[in-house]
This record gives structure tokens, C-alpha cells and sequence, in this order.
């Protein structure tokens, strides 16, 4: 409605029904790729850089597979990934001879080389993928949310032989498996190490059909409901707002995993509060005892019941962004099996519920409230499991709570827009195992840290020794950069992110001695003029990005005009205002 006069609208669809109904022209039909090109992206997918020259009886065998892809790139990634290192004759055998080939395919059905490239999963992947069908089709989510979901229901295995191998790095590990089979793509890094995900249309509609026995994804209140369902997600619409839930969801006892989400997917990417869930979460609470995961996206109630500490087996409860919740009960924190509790963007939240140190098995906390303080006794500090902590949009927090360090496995924290946070606490020097720190959108924050009561002062073990990534972003009141940052991490440090602090005028020495470092961005720092002495140490790093920094930018410009350029010429990907360097050009 908003086009201008000789507008044009293109639909890309897989249904040629679809096509005729929609469209006012001739559909052009995209054509698949050739039998060169679908070998040769298939041999870089199942291949090493040459291996495929000394398994010449796989390379013959994979071009008759491909034949059977049609040209789908995705079909033939998808087999390609799956095939890869397997250097067993049966193995491929079995997928060009599979059965699954001769059935009968209609032009909108799941294509046989996604059905064989499921059957060729790891049996530990498959119901992680299954799980994914409870999102909606075309939805974006974090990688977050994916691994805690997978952590709630058991479905992450770490091997025997490691006990020290972490639930969430088991959980990416999944993910990248599933990711590097093209059943998942990786869009943009959110604030923290999550993930942007999404699936492909063609990826949804297999896990759904392999899915239909457990899980269940209802739009319609009149909707019966099979009671062998586990995970089910009730995709709400407003005129569904004060209708009862159906019938058939109060005799349901084996739910495991309950989803409320807007049907509408503009809703849901904008948060706009469309549910009034109160009934309907009423019923879960009351009728679905084993319950370990509630996710109320977009939910309108102001305070959660008090009967939800009566549901022990909650494992993930996630209420992120709700505009209307004000309260916490105290029960909350009789759930002794919660690993996760999210709390974010919910803007109207008074205070978190005191004595949340009694959640003693909490691995993951995302929080917004408009507190001043954080709970001092028996709070946050108390949460010995913690391995993330998420602070978002606390308007009013003036100090975080002391004792940060006894959060003895934090492994990540991010403080993201907190306008009125002043100082940090003095013994987050002392999180030796933080891998991740991201502090942003904090106008009056300069990174000082205060001292506090009980310390010392000694230094033999402080320093943030196992850190791995820093971003630093919005933080206009940073003039120097502070050096007990980079205290203890020369030899971890992998990525460092520096954006928009308009008054920051120089770099920390100690930057020279990151022995680990990858990757460097710098951005909207229009007072740095100067890279320090020693840049040309950095033999680790491979992307630097400078932007928006124009007295910097002079300097570091090849060969000749810039006196900086000789510390990062050994840099290969060096991307200077939006354009990547050649080193040999004048320009």
C-alpha cells in the first residue's frame, strides 16, 4: 500500500498452486543447479581440501547421488555434511540405494534426501531437531533459548568419560553439528554469545512430520488434542484472548513442555502483549505437574500465580517480555530444579523475589526490574550453579549487588542498558572462570570500580583470567580504558569489541599483550587517534575492523600516508570504513 506508481511485488514460494493463485504474470521457474555444480559443491561437503582423490569408488558413488538431489542445493549440502569423514563404502551405499528415493514424492512433500539426511543423524540430534518444530515457521531465535530448551528436557548427553564438560557447551556443540548439516543457519551474533537462528521452510515442514507424535502446535481453541503430546505450543490469536482452553488440554498429564505465543509473526518479532493468559496458565500450572519448561512470550498478566512453586520439575521458565508483569511470588524460588529463569524486558517488574539464592541449581538468569539495588542477602550472590547472568534495561540500578565473586562459575555477564549504573563492583576482578563480559548502553558508566568492604587488596589471584570475549559498546562517560579488563587474560582474550564511546582518546597498552587475540573491532570512537606501540605482537589476530574513527583511520590507511599501517600490516582480513584493505593498494 505504501509502493509508488510501477511498484512490483515478488513472491518466492516452493508450491506452484501458490504461484498461479498469486501471481499476474508467468512464474518463472528457478531452475536447479547442473551436474558439475551439484558434484562439486558435494565433494566440498563431504570431502577434505583432496581427499576425494584417494576414494575415487566414493566420488563415483556420489555422483549418482546427486543425480537423485534434482539440482537442490540444499539436498545436496544436506547429504554432502552428512556423508562427510565417512569413508565406509556401505555407508554410501546405503544412502544411494535407500528405499526412500523410489517413494512417491508430490511437488510440495519433504524431498528423500531430507528424510535421508535425518536417518543419518546421530541418534542424540534427532530429537534435539524434532524439538525445533514447536517454533514457528520463519520465526527467528537465539541459540539461548535452543539450549536450554534442550538442557530442560534431558535431551543434551554429556559423555561419561567428561565430567567436566559443560551442559551449555555440550548444547553448541549439537548446535553447530546441526548447523554444519544445513538443518539450522546462524544469522547475527546477538549482545552475548548467543546466536540469531532460523530454519528453512523446507527443514520446518521435515521436523514436523517426524515430530507429530509428541509434539503439537495448536491455533485453534476448539483443536482436540491427543494425550500422547509432550511438547505442545498454543500459537494464540485476540480473538481467542477470552475464550477457555479446549477440553481436550485439561485431561492432557504428560505435557513436559508448554509454549504461548502470538499467532501472528509481526506480533511476536515486536513483543506487541496480545494474551491474556491468565486462564490458560491457570490450567498448566494446575494440570501439568511434570511440566519443565513454560515459555509466555508476548503474556499480559501482572503477577504470576502463587501455585507455580507447586511445579518441582520446572527446569526453564521463561516470561521475557512481558509489559504488564509487576510481581514475582516468593514461591518462585521453591523450585529446586530451575535452570533457567528469564525475566527480560519484563519493564514493569518492582522487585525480584527475595531470597532467590535458595535456587540452588539456577544456571542461567536474565533479568529487568526497576530496582535500585539488587536483593543484598540471600540474593543473587548466593547462586553457586549461575553460569550466566543477563541484566537488561534496569532503568533505575545505581550499583550491582556485592559479592559478584562468589558467583564462583559465572561464565558470562552482560549488563546492557542501564542508564543510571555508575560503578562496578570491585570483585568482579576476582571471576576467574568469565569467559564472556558485555557491558552496553550505560550513559553514566565509566568502568571504575569501587572498593568494598572485606578485600584486602591483594592481587595474587585477581584478574578476569579465563576471559574470551569483551565488547564494550554506548558507554559515553569511558575516557581511558581501564586496565584491570585485560588484567590476567593476554593469553585468552580471543575477541574484543569497542563501539561507540565518543570520548574514549587512547587504547591500553596492555592491548600488545594479547597474545590470543582474533579478531578487533573498533567503531564510533571519534577521539582515538593513535594505535599503541607493539600492535605488530598481536600474530593471533586475524579480522580487524576500524569505523567511524577518523583521525585512526587516516593513520592506519596502506602503505604510505599512514604511520600506524606498519603495526597491523601482517592483519589479513582488514576492513577499514566498510571496505577490506589490500595491502598493496595506494589507496
Amino acid at each position: 500500500m505504501g509502493g509508488g506508481r510501477g511498484s512490483k511485488i515478488i513472491i518466492t514460494t516452493r508450491s506452484r498452486e501458490v504461484a498461479s493463485l498469486m501471481g499476474t504474470v508467468s512464474p518463472f521457474y528457478l531452475q536447479g543447479l547442473s551436474p558439475d555444480e551439484c558434484l562439486s559443491l558435494f565433494k566440498k561437503c563431504a570431502f577434505d581440501k583432496g581427499q576425494e582423490e584417494s576414494h575415487p569408488n566414493l566420488v563415483e558413488i556420489g555422483e549418482e547421488i546427486v543425480k537423485k538431489c534434482r539440482g537442490v542445493p540444499l539436498f545436496v549440502r544436506s547429504l554432502g555434511c552428512s556423508l562427510y569423514k565417512t569413508t565406509n563404502e556401505s555407508d554410501w551405499l546405503f544412502v544411494r540405494e535407500s528405499k526412500i528415493w523410489n517413494e512417491e514424492r508430490k511437488e510440495n512433500e519433504i524431498g528423500a534426501a531430507l528424510k535421508l539426511s535425518f536417518s543419518l543423524l546421530p541418534s542424540c540430534l534427532k530429537p534435539c531437531l524434532a524439538f525445533c518444530s514447536i517454533i514457528p515457521k520463519g520465526d527467528t531465535f537465539s541459540s539461548y533459548f535452543l539450549i536450554h530448551s534442550w538442557m530442560a528436557n534431558d535431551l543434551i548427553l554429556v559423555p561419561s568419560n567428561d565430567d567436566h564438560k559443560e551442559l551449555e557447551d555440550m548444547g553448541m556443540q549439537y548446535l553447530k553439528e546441526l548447523v554444519f548439516r544445513s538443518f539450522i543457519y546462524i544469522g547475527n551474533f546477538y549482545l552475548s554469545s548467543s546466536l540469531s537462528l532460523r530454519m528453512p521452510d523446507a527443514i520446518h515442514d521435515l521436523v514436523r512430520q517426524v515430530a507429530q507424535s509428541e509434539h503439537l502446535r495448536v491455533s485453534s481453541m476448539a483443536e482436540n488434542v491427543s494425550g500422547n503430546v509432550r511438547h505442545l505450543s498454543l500459537h494464540l490469536t485476540p480473538n481467542m484472548i477470552s475464550q477457555q482452553p479446549p477440553e481436550s488440554l485439561k485431561k492432557m498429564r504428560n505435557v513436559r513442555s508448554m509454549h504461548l505465543f502470538p499467532s501472528d509473526a509481526k506480533a511476536r518479532q515486536n513483543r506487541v502483549v496480545l494474551l491474556a493468559t491468565k486462564s490458560v496458565l491457570e490450567m498448566c500450572i494446575s494440570r501439568f505437574q511434570h511440566l519443565r519448561l513454560l515459555v509466555l512470550f508476548g503474556s499480559s498478566f501482572e503477577k504470576l500465580p502463587n501455585a507455580i512453586g507447586t511445579l518441582k520439575h520446572m527446569r526453564y521458565l521463561n516470561i521475557n517480555g512481558n509489559r504488564r508483569l509487576k510481581g514475582i511470588p516468593a514461591s518462585i524460588c521453591r523450585l529446586q530444579s530451575l535452570q533457567s529463569l528469564d525475566l527480560g524486558m519484563c519493564l514493569r517488574l518492582k522487585t525480584l523475589p527475595d531470597n532467590m539464592g535458595n535456587l540452588v541449581s539456577i544456571r542461567s538468569l536474565v533479568i529487568t526490574t526497576q530496582q535500585m539495588l539488587l536483593p543484598a542477602e540471600n540474593g543473587i550472590e548466593c547462586l553457586s550453579s549461575l553460569r550466566s547472568l543477563q541484566i537488561f534495561s534496569c532503568f533505575n540500578l545505581k550499583n550491582l549487588f556485592k559479592g559478584v565473586d562468589r558467583l564462583e562459575n559465572l561464565r558470562e555477564l552482560v549488563i546492557d542498558g542501564c542508564p543510571s549504573l555508575t560503578s562496578l563492583p570491585c570483585s568482579m576482578k576476582y571471576l576467574r572462570v568469565l569467559e564472556v563480559l558485555v557491558v552496553s548502553n550505560c550513559a553514566k558508566l565509566a568502568l571504575d570500580l569501587t572498593r568494598e568492604e572485606g578485600k584486602d587488596g591483594s592481587t595474587g589471584n585477581c584478574g578476569l583470567l579465563s576471559l574470551r570475549t569483551l565488547a564494550i559498546q554506548a558507554l559515553p562517560e569511558l575516557k581511558s580504558f581501564p586496565p584491570w579488563l585485560l588484567q590476567g587474560s593476554a593469553n585468552t582474550l580471543r575477541e574484543l569489541a569497542i563501539v561507540s564511546c565518543p570520548e574514549l582518546m587512547a587504547l591500553p597498552d596492555e592491548l600488545q599483550n594479547l597474545s590470543s587475540l582474533q579478531k578487533l573491532q573498533l567503531s564510533d570512537c571519534p577521539k582515538l587517534k593513535s594505535l599503541p606501540a607493539g600492535m605488530q605482537n598481536l600474530s593471533s589476530l586475524k579480522e580487524f575492523i576500524i569505523l567511524l574513527c577518523p583521525e585512526l583511520s587516516s593513520r592506519c590507511r596502506p602503505p604510505f600516508g599512514g604511520q600506524d599501517w606498519p603495526k597491523i600490516a601482517h592483519v589479513p582480513d582488514f576492513y577499514l570504513d566498510g571496505f577490506k584493505v589490500n595491502p598493496s593498494s595506494n589507496n
